[in-house]
């Protein structure tokens, strides 16, 4: 179980604010989020061959790779770095390279 405070979904990524409330059994919350929405994007796109394998990778232990493999989590341990990471989630759609919105709480 989880709380989601914030989220963007960026055009390659995505950035969260939440907190894990429970243990999905012996998962982190974060383990489960990035298993689970790589099973749904793999099967998203098992119709499409051509797409599925720009993910395509040669391991041991798996065929395709969704997510980077160390994506940054960052503990908010106070007020100041949770509001700092607030701004910046709020503020990342309106970067100049993005240009994916005017302003931090409406699509363009």
């Amino acid at each position: 179980m989880i709380d989601v405070f914030a989220f963007a979904l960026m055009p390659n990524h995505i950035h969260l604010i939440w907190r894990t409330n429970k243990m999905n059994g012996k998962e982190t919350a974060q383990g489960f989020f990035l298993k689970f929405t790589a099973h749904t994007f793999k099967k998203m796109l098992s119709g499409n061959a051509a797409e599925l394998s720009k993910y395509a990778v040669d391991t041991h232990n798996k065929k395709y790779e969704f997510w980077q493999r160390d994506s940054l989590a960052v503990h908010l341990y106070s007020r100041h770095v949770m509001h700092q990471k607030l701004n910046y989630i709020h503020l990342n759609p309106l970067a100049i390279h993005w240009n994916l919105a005017s302003n931090p709480w409406l699509s363009s």
